[in-house]
């Protein structure tokens, strides 16, 4: 009987740090996401698009509106 509650022990400390493991990988993932938006290249990068959109028409500011 000490075999089964330990397998059943085992599995609920498998299911735990899987979960732990899931939250973990998400919060990352989560941050990866707001440091790649905070990039200061990857917001000039932006700003040129959108400049180029402006200028080419296909968008107008609220200033030209």
């Amino acid at each position: 009987m000490s075999t089964v509650s330990e397998l059943v022990s085992v599995a609920f400390l498998a299911v735990a740090v899987g979960l732990m493991g899931i939250l973990v990988h998400r919060r990352r993932k989560h941050l990866k996401m707001v440091v790649r938006v905070l990039d200061p290249q990857h917001d000039a990068k932006m700003v040129a698009f959108l400049d180029h959109l402006v200028q080419s028409g296909q968008v107008t500011t609220a200033a030209h509106a």
